[in-house]
């Protein structure tokens, strides 16, 4: 659980950091980039709240590791609350750019 949740996370943040650089006109409407990042941001926010009941405090990810090196992507178990706070960041992001509907 702890790897599969890390590797989600190491993905979502993948697509949180390049998805911006991608041309509005690749995107079916202007508003579906906001959408696919709040999207993420809502999908990390989920395996935090798995990851945080099953192991307490746990390390916060917030870029795509750079090295294939262990050693260098160490970092440290964050408390709860600190894990609960940046929940509560990211799915106050993602709350301002995702629909409230997608019936429309």
């Amino acid at each position: 659980t702890w790897a599969t949740g890390y590797n989600a996370i190491a993905n979502i943040n993948l697509l949180l950091e390049r998805t911006p650089a991608i041309p509005d006109n690749l995107f079916a409407t202007t508003t579906r980039k906001g959408e696919i990042i709040g999207q993420g941001k809502f999908l990390k926010a989920f395996v935090y709240w798995h990851l945080v009941h099953l192991f307490g405090g746990v390390p916060l990810v917030n870029s795509f590791p750079t090295s294939p090196d262990l050693e260098n992507n160490r970092i440290p178990r964050s408390t709860r609350d600190e894990v609960y706070a940046e929940m509560i960041k990211l799915l106050t992001e993602a709350e301002a750019v995702l629909p409230s509907d997608y019936n429309e």
